[in-house]
């Protein structure tokens, strides 16, 4: 299980790191969806999997003409 710090921890430092060791070591996988945009992540070194969790936090225009 991941403490409420480790969590804190996790998503000040922009979700670099493995929550569960602190390695930097990371792998993520596809964004998925269903009722909530989600992406499986697993640590290199100590092997911990979790769901990286997204949600929507703004909009803004967008033109065809700019880079994507």
């Amino acid at each position: 299980m991941i403490s409420d710090e480790a969590k804190a921890k996790y998503l000040k430092d922009g979700g670099n790191h493995c929550p569960y060791c602190g390695s930097d070591e990371i792998d993520s996988g596809n964004i998925r969806y269903g009722d909530e945009l989600w992406m499986l992540v697993r640590c290199e070194r100590c092997e911990k999997l979790w769901k990286d969790l997204y949600k929507l936090s703004g909009v803004e225009e967008y033109h065809a003409d700019e880079e994507e």
